[in-house]
């Protein structure tokens, strides 16, 4: 099995507001995402927009019947950051702003979020978050999480599902509920709500011990999820054909081309020589304190994503671009009836390091 990109990279700039905020501040930026163009223009504050290139780009075919969205006229995908942590606002946006250029289809408005919380109080709070998210000691001012979760909830509220009827209107519903108690509440979360189709978030707790490094790579993680176009939700919406277990079965193609995603980019942002090493290693020392099996284990899984790639099964385009995730046959493609996913996933943790640098053995690419 081999995943050839079909979908010709676009190149896509940000519209970038620099708002007031507390702490790092809120980034605002917004892209023309037409069919046949790509208009880009940077702004910062008050400035007035400089255009830049304007780009033909491809439309790419679906193999899958998936849903469709819940608006049916063009529509021009944003991403805003609200930062509220240390970390400063620039980085983010320059992060922001290389993952993004990278991906195969870019058609959903993106919130990003990131504060800070201390020191763990307990793990698994499930009992108070419904998720087994650990509950940390609130660092921000009352007043100062009060406008946050304000403007969290201005913007779910101004989705397109957020009026909507049914299972969508719900969902909407139920993730703004959710966020608010996460946030709210301290959790330590990392993840990606998606409030609907053309709405999704990547949301950071930072706690304080955690290096800037790791944040990075962890918001870098939680960022492609979230532009990612069809994940579970959106395959096996509650009123289609499709069951939801087919998709989490499959969530080890999900999680390790996330990893694989952060990794990579975070060493090109950065000028670091080697994130394939950075990865395998990751990989090989989970592998020591859990074992072999998979499961949906983010590093792991990342070796997994290697081993296909350097096996000639997955070209690393698509996983940069996200290209499986253009339709909903990655779950078949990645399942354990397909040989070469099948071989990756049972032989990912066959780990050597040469040189300083961790390789796959010769068995794990000859096999």
């Amino acid at each position: 099995m081999r995943h050839n990109s079909w979908v010709r990279k676009t190149a896509i700039s940000l519209v970038i507001l620099l708002l007031a905020g507390c702490g790092g501040g809120t980034d605002s930026a917004t892209t023309v995402a037409d069919s046949s163009l790509v208009t880009a223009a940077v702004t910062v504050a008050s400035e007035a927009p400089t255009s830049t290139s304007t780009l033909a780009a491809t439309s790419a075919p679906s193999t899958t019947s998936a849903p469709a969205p819940t608006t049916a006229t063009p529509r021009v995908p944003t991403i805003q950051i609200i930062n509220r942590s240390p970390l400063a606002t620039a980085d983010i946006r320059n992060w922001t702003e290389v993952a993004t250029a990278k991906m195969s289809i870019w058609q959903a408005d993106i919130l990003g979020v990131v504060w800070p919380v201390g020191a763990m109080i307990r793990e698994d709070a499930r009992d108070k978050f419904d998720v087994p998210f650990n509950e940390m000691q609130q660092v921000l001012a009352d007043d100062v999480l009060s406008e946050l979760l304000d403007d969290v909830d201005a913007w779910i509220d101004a989705t397109p599902c957020a009026g909507a009827g049914g299972w969508r209107g719900e969902q909407a519903r139920s993730i703004k509920e959710n966020v608010r108690l996460w946030i709210g509440g301290s959790a330590d979360a990392s993840t990606a709500p998606d409030p609907c189709f053309e709405s999704r978030m990547a949301i950071y707790a930072l706690p304080t011990e955690v290096t800037a490094a790791t944040a990075q790579r962890i918001y870098l993680h939680e960022l492609y999820h979230a532009l990612s176009t069809y994940l579970t939700t959106h395959c096996a919406p509650e009123d289609g054909p499709e069951k939801p277990e087919k998709y989490d079965a499959q969530g080890w193609i999900v999680e390790g081309t996330a990893d694989y995603f952060s990794y990579v980019v975070q060493a090109e942002i950065n000028g670091e020589p080697h994130p394939v090493s950075a990865i395998l290693q990751a990989a090989n020392n989970d592998a020591k304190e859990s074992g072999t099996d998979l499961g949906r284990n983010a590093a792991k899984a990342a070796a997994a994503v290697r081993l296909m790639i350097e096996r000639g099964d997955l070209a690393e385009a698509d996983v940069l671009g996200a290209t499986m995730f253009n339709d909903c046959n990655w779950a078949n493609d990645f399942s354990m009836s397909d040989p070469a996913a099948a071989y990756a996933r049972t032989n990912w943790h066959l780990i050597e390091q040469r040189d300083g640098i961790w390789r796959f053995t010769s068995a794990a690419l000859n096999g």
